[in-house]
């Protein structure tokens, strides 16, 4: 097995391992059993369990949202895209604050994941304003207050669900955020709303 084979299956087996036990609860000597390798052999790749983080969150910096959203379909595969990684990293999102911490590297990283939604969905939703599925904003800075709002859901929405101990289909983080973008749909958004998604 490839350096870099054995990299990424160390970063599937502990994401897989924090899942399940959370952050706290696994050892590097868990994860060098999972992958099947000694610890020193798992050292050699990342010395610590925040390197390891590093790792997930640097092949992540290529993937996720669209580079543009012009249509409310694109907003709804953007929304799908955040749902898909909160899901796939869910112990990351229930220890986010914590990770932020240990690391200063991991919160630099956390950073420019918040810069990079950030802006694909402020230049977004101005798109969907300048195209008339958007009303205008109501005050300066409308837009990037509710994106912001999106934003934070979707960090602490694992957290949310454990408090409420449910996990349904009506209680996923795309249709929340669309409830939450809903009142500033023009006519036109709410009727090409329902082309794209069944919200009510």
């Amino acid at each position: 097995m490839s350096n870099k084979d054995t990299k990424q299956e160390i970063l599937d087996c502990a994401r897989e391992l924090f899942n399940k036990r959370g952050y706290n609860g696994v050892s590097m000597g868990d994860i060098a059993g999972c992958v099947g390798i000694s610890k020193g052999n798992l050292t050699y790749h990342f010395c610590k369990k925040e390197d390891i983080i590093e790792g997930m969150l640097s092949k992540q910096e290529g993937d996720g949202f669209l580079e543009e959203i012009k249509s409310l379909s694109d907003l709804e595969s953007a929304l799908m895209d955040v749902r898909n990684v909160v899901e796939k990293y869910s112990f990351y999102f229930l220890y986010h604050a914590q990770l932020g911490q240990i690391s200063e590297s991991i919160l630099q990283k956390q950073k420019i994941q918040y810069i990079k939604a950030h802006t694909v969905f402020l230049k977004g939703f101005y798109n969907l304003n300048r195209t008339g599925f958007f009303r205008d904003e109501l005050y300066k800075g409308e837009y990037e207050c509710l994106v912001d709002n999106i934003y934070m859901s979707a960090i602490y929405w694992k957290p949310y669900q454990s408090l409420r101990e449910i996990s349904t289909d009506s209680d996923d983080i795309c249709r929340h955020a669309w409830k939450s973008i809903y009142p500033i749909l023009t006519l036109k958004g709410k009727t090409e709303l329902e082309n794209v998604v069944r919200l009510f």
